[in-house]
């Protein structure tokens, strides 16, 4: 009877968070994040429940249940692009003759901010665009072998809700200028409240500034409203 009630459990988790997907999205939202939080939660009951049965037939249900939550985290589309400003030469030739006419010992960040778009009012569905300037310089000794930009989204609760990756000047790196951009859509479902828009340098895998830019998604009437909250 135990292991019938598991089974039975694990099913009714998975039928949710399928049933749940479908009402809240829209054909302009096939990716749907937010429901991963609720499927969550299913599946902390439905592990405790499987591993207690010792059941392959409940744990290959749970299975189902934690494909179908992670799935739901994970497609939240991210576009990403990158464009190169100052070339290596214009750079170097900057730092020498702010430096005695040496660059650094070691690889470094000259520079970097980070902006947020709109920050007005939007509807469900208009991509909210990050674009960064990032410049950096090769050292005496060591040059830059990578550069890469890290943007992750924090939802409502401080949770993260995804991480991209974008390579930076990919197969030609070194010193240089670079103008990054990441494009997220919030689907219509997101909830309401502050998101932060967290985004970090690497050079050669070193972790370098990190800032965060945050929104406000808030219903006004029958339209959403994202205001810029901070930037730090």
């Amino acid at each position: 009877m135990r292991i019938m009630r598991v089974i039975t459990l694990a099913t009714v988790v998975a039928f949710g968070v399928s049933s749940c997907a479908t009402v809240t999205s829209s054909s302009d939202d096939p990716c749907n994040i937010f429901v991963a939080g609720a499927a969550g939660a299913a599946v902390g009951g439905a592990t405790g429940a499987a591993v207690g049965s010792g059941n392959r037939w409940a744990q290959a249900a749970l299975g189902a249940v934690i494909g179908a939550a992670v799935g739901a985290a994970t497609c939240l589309a991210i576009n990403s692009h990158s464009k190169q400003t100052k070339t290596a030469e214009q750079v170097e030739a900057d730092v020498k003759r702010q430096n005695r006419g040496q660059l650094p010992a070691t690889p470094s960040l000259l520079s970097y901010s980070a902006t947020i778009s709109p920050d007005g009012v939007v509807k469900p569905g208009v991509e909210i665009v990050v674009a960064s300037n990032i410049e950096v310089v090769n050292g005496q000794v060591e040059t830059i072998r990578d550069i890469k930009e890290t943007i992750t989204l924090i939802g409502v609760e401080g949770k993260a809700l995804t991480t991209h990756e974008k390579k930076v000047a990919e197969g030609n790196p070194g010193s240089g200028a670079f103008h990054n951009t990441f494009g997220i859509t919030l689907p219509n479902n997101a909830p309401l409240g502050v998101y932060t828009f967290r985004t970090q340098v690497y050079v050669n895998d070193n972790p370098t500034r990190m800032i965060d830019n945050r929104v406000q998604l808030a219903m006004v009437g029958d339209r959403y409203t994202v205001a810029l909250v901070a930037a730090h």
